[in-house]
């Protein structure tokens, strides 16, 4: 997976907000990004086959570098598909669904860091889960998938100005120009959700 740095996006950015520190601005291209990512699935990922372990319903993500997983968008175990649920949902199928051992049926999550398979694996299975990911960019990244910058280079300038404007008491701050580059990318967030759905 090739990887494009937050400095490249600085092009779009910089020259929208003289004065600004390049650190700043960098700051503001990985806020962008990572709101993006988390509210639209726009970085899919293909993770890495799990293999599955008897009795054990837990199994940590493992992203590339500098992402972690927002959600679960599709999960199979052993080649079947699994169903997404709810915690609430499979306490109605399940007393105790943590407990429960057999062939998984169905995936949820409770945090970023897991998925949780239901019912549990009864059996160890060499690559039994495959998942397809949604990530974002972690708070500490420097750079991300390049497939963010050739589609939504664009967008995530809108995202970053919005933010850079918004900084009060310095010189480049502009409350009607925060205003309209948030504007824009709220729209443009609308509009990339839209379209990876539908992709």
């Amino acid at each position: 997976m090739d990887s494009t740095d937050y400095t490249d996006y600085l092009p779009e950015i910089l020259p929208k907000v003289k004065g600004c520190p390049e650190p700043a601005a960098v700051n503001a291209v990985r806020n962008a990004l990572i709101e993006l990512c988390r509210r639209a699935p726009v970085w899919r990922y293909e993770h890495d086959p799990l293999s599955s372990m008897a009795n054990e319903g837990v199994y940590d993500f493992e992203p590339p570098p500098g992402a972690e997983v927002v959600q679960v968008l599709q999960a199979w175990y052993d080649g079947v598909p699994l169903t997404p649920a709810t915690e609430d949902e499979l306490h109605v199928v399940y007393a105790d669904f943590r407990t429960v051992d057999g062939t998984p049926k169905y995936y949820t999550q409770d945090d970023e860091t897991a998925v949780i398979l239901v019912p549990r694996p009864s059996a160890a299975v060499v690559d039994a889960i495959k998942m397809v990911v949604q990530l974002k960019p972690t708070i500490a990244s420097t750079s991300a998938d390049s497939r963010l910058y050739n589609r939504y280079r664009e967008q995530v300038a809108h995202g970053a100005l919005a933010r850079l404007y918004d900084m009060d008491g310095e010189t480049w701050a502009n409350a009607d120009k925060a205003d309209r580059n948030l504007t824009l990318f709220e729209n443009d967030i609308v509009t990339a959700s839209s379209m990876a759905q539908r992709n």
